[in-house]
Parts: C-alpha cells; sequence; structure tokens
C-alpha cells in the first residue's frame, strides 16, 4: 500500500481587537494523505489524531465505501485520537478514487483512497475482435469494463487513408459500444480500430481497443476443419494458402506472465523475446489436435486466452515439421491483425477436457492445453528457473523436470523472465496436476548434436523429448504445497552438502561421505539411510556454489531478499517439524553460496577417469528392506552440471545399479553440460545451471526388500569439451576439471491404502 506522510493540521485564531483574547489551538491530522488499496472487499484503518471533537465524511458521490459506525447521513463523529473504518466494496471496473474528509472547528483534513481495479489496467470489450459482412450497418459490441460514457473519449485507427471513415456515430449505451459501418464498394478487406480512452482514478490514461474487418463485396468465406487444412500441403511440408478459407478454434495461450510461448534462438547472443508475444496455439474445437500461428509482431496479436477465435487463412503460410523421433507438428506464420476476423470471449470451462497422463499423450496432444495428472516437481529445492541470471539474456527457458505417478518424466518449460519463474516463492512439494500447451521444444543448453553446425543458425538441435509443457499462468501447476500432501516416499535424498553450519543438518564426514538429508534426524551424520560418494575413495568432494536462490530478481539480475534462501526445509527437533534453512547462505555474482566461504549447498570432485577407459563415479547406497514392489516404480533424480569456466570434464555420462554388491545393470545414459565460461565465447550447449535428469527402474528390477541397492552415475566413454570450450565433444577428460551434482534422491511411491 502506497502511503503519504501528512503532516498534522493546526490552526489558530486570534482575535482583532484592542484587547487580545486567547482561543485553544485546534489539532486535526491523519497518518496518511493517500492510501492506494486492492480491488478486493475489505477494509481500511485510518489512523486520526485529534485534540477533541471531528467529524468525518466520504463524499456524497461515492457509493462503494462507508463509514463503519455513521449516522443516517453518513457522518461519523469522533473524539480524540483514534481510528476510522471504511468498509469497501470489490471494484469491478476501472480504478477509482474517494475522498474522505475531515473537520474539526474550522480546521479540514483530505485524505485520498484510491482503489484499484479488478481488470486490467484498460478498457476492454468482451470480444477484441469483430467482423462485419459487406453491407454494413449498425454494429454492436458489449464492453467488459464498466465505465462512464461521459467520460469516455472515442476515436478510430484507419489501416489505409484509402480505406477510411467508414465507421461513425460512435456512442456508449447502457456499456455497448455502438456504432454505423457504410457498406463496402471495393473488392478488399478493410481494417480500423475503435479506440476508446479514459483517465482513471490515479490520473493515468486507459484506452481500449476494438478491432474491426469489413468483408469485401462478394467476398465467400470458407470454414475448414484442422484436419481439411492439414490436408492442403498434400505431400509439401510447406504451402502459402491462397483462399479465403477461416479457421475456428480456441486460444488457449497469452502471454500476460511471459509464459506464453517459446523464445526463438537466433543465434549465439541474440534472441527473439518477443516469439511469446506473437504466438497463438489455437486449439480445434472438439479438442482433437491444435496448430502454432506465428504472427507478424506482437500487434498483430489481439487473440486473447480462452477466445474462440476465427482465422482467416488466406496470405498465410501452412507449415508441416517433425514425424519419426519427432512429433507431427503443423505451423502457421505471417499472420495480421486482419487475419483474426472475430473473437468470441470464453473461458477455461468451455475448453475440451483432455486429462492425461504423461505416457498418454500423443502427437495430436501438440499445440492443445492438457492437463497432467498425478505429477510432481521431484527436485525440491529452488525456484521454477534456478539459473545464474547473470546469464538471464543467454538462457531463455529452463526445462524443470516433472514427474509422474507411473514413473514417467517430461520437462515442464518456463521462459527466465516468466513473472513467477523466481519471485520468492518455493516450488511446490506434493503432487497434483499441471496444466498447459503440450508443445515440442528443443534446449540446446541441455543437449547437442556435435555434428551440427556450430556458426550462427536459425534453428536449435537441443532434442530433449518427444513432449514438454507449457504453463501459461501459475495456477496451471496444480500442486500441493507439502511434501506429505503427494504420492513419493523418499527413500534417501541429498539436497545439500553441509559440513560446518547450523542452519542445516550436517551430513558431511571427515571421510568425504555424503550422507542423506531427507529422511534425516538434527543428529551426527550416520544415522540416516543413504550415502553418496565419489567413488574410488581419495579424491576430495568440495562444496560448490548453486543458483537456487528463490530470489526475487531483481531488473539488474540480483537478489534482494536473501531471507528467503534456497528453499531448502531440513528437520528441526523432531521427525514432523521444518524450518526454511537461509541462515547460512549469501549471495554473490548471480550464485548461492555458504556465508563464511566461497563453499555452497552444491558439491563438486575431479579425477573422473583412470586411463584405459577405466573411470570414476559418484556411487550411492541404501537400503529398501523396509519397501516392497507395492511401491513400485522406484526412480532416481539428480541436477548435473560440469566445472564452472574450466573445460574437460565428461561430457556422456551413464546410470546404473547393482544389488547386494552383484553386476551393474544400465538404467539410461545422459550428457551433462558445460557452464559458460567467465570470459570469452559462450556456445550454444553452454548452460548456466543444473541440469534436472530422471532416470526410472525396469519393472522387472529386482530391487525391493534388499540391505544394499547402489546407484552409480559414471563417464560412458573418454570424451569432453576441448580446453577452449568451444568444441562440444571434441577433447578429452581433463582429471583436474571437476563436474558437480546439486540434488540427487531415490524415490518411490507410498503404499495404496
Amino acid at each position: 500500500m502506497k502511503r503519504y506522510i501528512l503532516l498534522a493540521a493546526a490552526a489558530a485564531m486570534l482575535a482583532c481587537s484592542k484587547q487580545a483574547e486567547w482561543l485553544d489551538t485546534v489539532e486535526i491530522g491523519t497518518e496518511f494523505s493517500t492510501y492506494e488499496v486492492s480491488y478486493g472487499q475489505g477494509e481500511l484503518v485510518v489512523k486520526v489524531w485529534s485534540n477533541g471533537e471531528y467529524t468525518a465524511e466520504l463524499g456524497a458521490d461515492v457509493n462503494w465505501a462507508s463509514l463503519r459506525g455513521a449516522d443516517g447521513a453518513g457522518r461519523l463523529k469522533g473524539y480524540g485520537d483514534g481510528e476510522i473504518t471504511i468498509d469497501l466494496e470489490k471494484n469491478r471496473g476501472l480504478s477509482r478514487r474517494a475522498e474522505l474528509t475531515i473537520v474539526r472547528s474550522r480546521s479540514r483534513v483530505s485524505v485520498d483512497i484510491l482503489q484499484g481495479s479488478m481488470l486490467n489496467e484498460g478498457l476492454e470489450f468482451v470480444d477484441a475482435n469483430i467482423s462485419v459482412g459487406y453491407a454494413g450497418g449498425e454494429t454492436v459490441s458489449k464492453m467488459l469494463t464498466p465505465v462512464d460514457a461521459d467520460a469516455v473519449g472515442m476515436n478510430v485507427v484507419y489501416v489505409s487513408a484509402e480505406q477510411s471513415d467508414w465507421i461513425s456515430g460512435i456512442k456508449i449505451v447502457n456499456n455497448f459500444v455502438i456504432f454505423d459501418v457504410e457498406r463496402n464498394w471495393s473488392d478488399a478487406m478493410r481494417y480500423a480500430t475503435v479506440v476508446l480512452s479514459t483517465t482513471d482514478a490515479l490520473g493515468r490514461e486507459v484506452t481500449g481497443s476494438l478491432y474491426v474487418s469489413q468483408q469485401a463485396e462478394g467476398m465467400i468465406f470458407e470454414p475448414i476443419s484442422f484436419r481439411e487444412m492439414f490436408a492442403l500441403l498434400g505431400s509439401r511440408n510447406e504451402m502459402i494458402i491462397d483462399g479465403n478459407y477461416t479457421l475456428t478454434g480456441y486460444v488457449v495461450n497469452d502471454n500476460t506472465y511471459g509464459n506464453g510461448g517459446e523464445i526463438f534462438t537466433v543465434s549465439r547472443t541474440f534472441l527473439d523475446k518477443e516469439a511469446a508475444d506473437y504466438t497463438i496455439y489455437l486449439e480445434s474445437e472438439d479438442g482433437s489436435c491444435g496448430v502454432r500461428i506465428l504472427c507478424k509482431d506482437a500487434e498483430s496479436n489481439t487473440a486473447r486466452r480462452y477466445d474462440k477465435a476465427v482465422i482467416c487463412l488466406n496470405g498465410l503460410t501452412l507449415s508441416r515439421s517433425g514425424g519419426g523421433n519427432d512429433p507431427l507438428r503443423y505451423s502457421l506464420s505471417g499472420a495480421e491483425r486482419g487475419n483474426i476476423l472475430s473473437t468470441e470471449a470464453s473461458s477455461a470451462d468451455m475448453l475440451p477436457v483432455k486429462v492425461k497422463s504423461i505416457r498418454e499423450l500423443t502427437d495430436d496432444d501438440v499445440y492443445t492445453y492438457v492437463t497432467l495428472t498425478d505429477c510432481e516437481i521431484p527436485v525440491r529445492k529452488g525456484p521454477l528457473s534456478p539459473i545464474s541470471y547473470a546469464y538471464s539474456g543467454f538462457m531463455y527457458v529452463y526445462p524443470m523436470l516433472l514427474r509422474d505417478r507411473n514413473g514417467d518424466a517430461i520437462y515442464m518449460m518456463t521462459n527466465t523472465w516468466c513473472t513467477y519463474a523466481r519471485n520468492g516463492e518455493r516450488m511446490p512439494q506434493g503432487s497434483g496436476t499441471v496444466s498447459g500447451v503440450v508443445v515440442h521444444e528443443t534446449c540446446d543448453r541441455f543437449e547437442w548434436d556435435p555434428s551440427a553446425p556450430t556458426d550462427e543458425r536459425t534453428f536449435a538441435v537441443g532434442n530433449i523429448g518427444r513432449y514438454q509443457i507449457r504453463h501459461i499462468s501459475r495456477s496451471d501447476i496444480d500442486i500441493a504445497e507439502r511434501f506429505e500432501d503427494g504420492f513419493s516416499d523418499l527413500i534417501c535424498e541429498f539436497r545439500y552438502f553441509n559440513r560446518n553450519y547450523d542452519g542445516l543438518v550436517r551430513n558431511v564426514d571427515d571421510n568425504g561421505t555424503i550422507w542423506s538429508t531427507y529422511p534425516a534426524v538434527a543428529d551426527p551424520v550416520g544415522n540416516v539411510n543413504g550415502t553418496l560418494v565419489h567413488w574410488p575413495s581419495g579424491t576430495p568432494v568440495t562444496a560448490k556454489y548453486e543458483w537456487t536462490s528463490l530470489g526475487p530478481v531483481t531488473d539488474e539480475g540480483t537478489f534482494p531478499n536473501l531471507a528467503a534462501g534456497n528453499g531448502v526445509t531440513d528437520y528441526y527437533g523432531t521427525p514432523t517439524t521444518f524450518g526454511l534453512a537461509n541462515e547460512s547462505f549469501a549471495y554473490n555474482n548471480g550464485c548461492i553460496y555458504y556465508a563464511s566461504a566461497d563453499a555452497g549447498p552444491a558439491w563438486q570432485a575431479a579425477r573422473w577417469y583412470r586411463g584405459t577407459n577405466d573411470y570414476c563415479a559418484w556411487v550411492s547406497n541404501f537400503s529398501t528392506a523396509d519397501r516392497d514392489a507395492a511401491q513400485a516404480p522406484m526412480s532416481v533424480q539428480f541436477g548435473a552440471v560440469n566445472s564452472y569456466g574450466t573445460f574437460g570434464a565428461p561430457r556422456y555420462w551413464k546410470a546404473q545399479y547393482s544389488v547386494d554388491g552383484g553386476e551393474w545393470i544400465d538404467l539410461g545414459e545422459y550428457t551433462v553440460p558445460d557452464f559458460p565460461p567467465l570470459s570469452g565465447v559462450k556456445q550454444y550447449f553452454h548452460c548456466p545451471a543444473y541440469k534436472y535428469v530422471n532416470f526410472t527402474f525396469p519393472a522387472d528390477a529386482d530391487v525391493w526388500g534388499k540391505n544394499s541397492v547402489s546407484v552409480r552415475l559414471m563417464p560412458s566413454r573418454n570424451a569432453a569439451a576441448d580446453t577452449s570450450g568451444t568444441g562440444y565433444a571434441s577433447g578429452t577428460i581433463v582429471n583436474n576439471v571437476g563436474s558437480g551434482l546439486c540434488y540427487f534422491a531415490v524415490r518411490c511411491n507410498k503404499r495404496q491404502l
């Protein structure tokens, strides 16, 4: 709440006469002269300072606020220092202002009360785009924002001077905008924008736009289904559509929160940051398929989320991509404002219901809105975008790991400047649903094809899976906050490396063994299930900084709110009591480290190659003696990145498991990215963050009820970046260069009741 201090008003009146008379000093004032309150219903308390009786009242034209305890005339009597309580109604219109007047004797104090709007600060129309037939006539459009017609200015902006002055007589009647459209005698469509403007209670100009298109005489639109549009391509992968076809579907995204679409990589150092503003994901009315529409620019995208939109396809480029290992998907590009013929306001409730598990996704789900069930974010620390924000202009998206009850995993795409990517809130730790647009997006920072060109390019090769999901708003992530309210049972979890600090359980012993941090008790290390070591022993494991601070991040890329820590909770005293571990953390230059040393909550080790294809490994050992196959599947998650600013750590790795010291069985292979150099050229495949990975044990794995199960992460070949960092895997492993982890966990499902 923004407030401005008001000095208490004091008045002293002196009588002019031959004999001076003493009059009492009159004091009256309030704590602040201006109060800004939110749009919601509630109350406002105004502190009053007075040395006597006063009367308070609101302006006669204020019908949305009232003085508690006022008389029938709306006046409130008070005496001495105290408080005035004002009851506020919910504001469903524009921001508004009320004046509170307080009078004591001949002194008067005025207080401004400014209430915000529940609407976007604009004059909104129910349907932002309308299409008019060639015959014209009276046209009506309903406004979403309640307005005072006498206070609204009206104007028409035409696309071209040759096609002007065909809209007239604009007026507002009962919140409907009414105007006349002349007959279109030409052979071309024409476009205009009806612009309304007013001033809100804060003195700011507020505008709203209604986009109007009109058919040419004799023009006939031909509705076409999504499947019929796809069939226009025949054997071609791209074509320009020639014909007045129209496509109708639901818009399932917008960029209100900065996560409405993919950000395109143009070169090593240039990103098309406006791409999310001009991307429309249009889902068919029956939900059976979708298409991505790329407008020419952000101004051309006049659609809103959930709008039922009619798109004119004439002149747009239709393209098909994918197939084989990638999903088959379709895009339309080159859309201008005139291609959006009309939009009908709708809501999420009107969308086709599509609820699936990760394994049930198909290519037909791409560019449609889907709810994934029984999901969790299995890395329990940090924000949605745990990157070094010193490189936020370099890495445009962070793929956060998402896992479901079946053990299947998918990446959830979050643009690094999404408003809630790093807003100080810890990620939810339970389970629930995640909704969003199913996409196929790449991430060069996570994966790279070494045969791909390394010069400037306009395409990406970083395949991170067949499907991803892109949430559009924070409410799309409907996951329980508490870990206890999820389906997972943690066998062992390592969330940090702590040898010395009291803010967290100390989990590293003098031999370099890291003990599980969950389940854990605040006792010396060794009393928990699970250890993690760098094998063979003899190579030190050191603490290393990381970037999982919750934020919030300022425009300058700094974290002013150190009290938020990095979102790690720990046991404090009893197994049911948790605290936020923040007192040991500090921040500098985009990373998190312990306050008293350049050592953070991640961990790192060097010496990975022993010669002749013999490698060292991270090895975790744990017991499953009290778990059984009814808790399947078992899976492992971890976050990895190679040494910061130097190159030569292993590129290619494999995950394996063993039972009771038996043979090692492969879980799968993965790559570990290099952190960008502190100076020098950044490559497409450099990653300023830990990469999170998931592997699920085979259904027939004999890992239940065992005293000893081990998982190891080991280099799979002697390949690394060259020492300059420019070659992805053209060098060999350099043994004094480290590779690190910031998280490691083995989990299964809770027993079903």
